[in-house]
This record gives C-alpha cells, structure tokens and sequence, in this order.
C-alpha cells in the first residue's frame, strides 16, 4: 500500500510541474493570450479557463432513441 501511495505522490509532483511549465509558456504566446482575453470577455464560448490554462469543451450530442 505504501508503494503505491508513494506513486500517486510522484505524479501527482509530475503533473503539477508539467502544468506550471504550461502557465508559464502560455503567457509569453501572444496568440494564446488573445484567446484567453476573448474567453474571459465571452465573445469566445469554444473553451474555458480552469488556473489560468484553456479548455476546449467538447460538443456532446443528445437525441432521443426510439419513439
């Protein structure tokens, strides 16, 4: 049980300096920066912010089966 504990931690670790990294990067990205200036003001719906990073939503399609 320690063994895997002690694995989560790690990734945990991992993903938090990849997405540090991330933020980072994106602020010098003048592209990336208009978008999340487009997001924030609502004229772009496409994505959404979650700590400073963007999102693509994902279109989900409803229909109703049968009659």
């Amino acid at each position: 049980m320690h063994e895997v504990l002690d694995g989560l931690i790690v990734i945990d670790h991992v993903e938090s300096d990849m997405l540090d990294q991330l933020r980072q990067a994106t602020v010098k990205d003048a592209t990336y920066v208009k978008l999340v200036d487009l997001v924030r003001d609502g004229t772009l719906r496409r994505y959404w912010l979650d700590n400073g990073l963007l999102y693509e939503k994902k279109a989900e399609f409803m229909f109703q089966v049968g009659s």
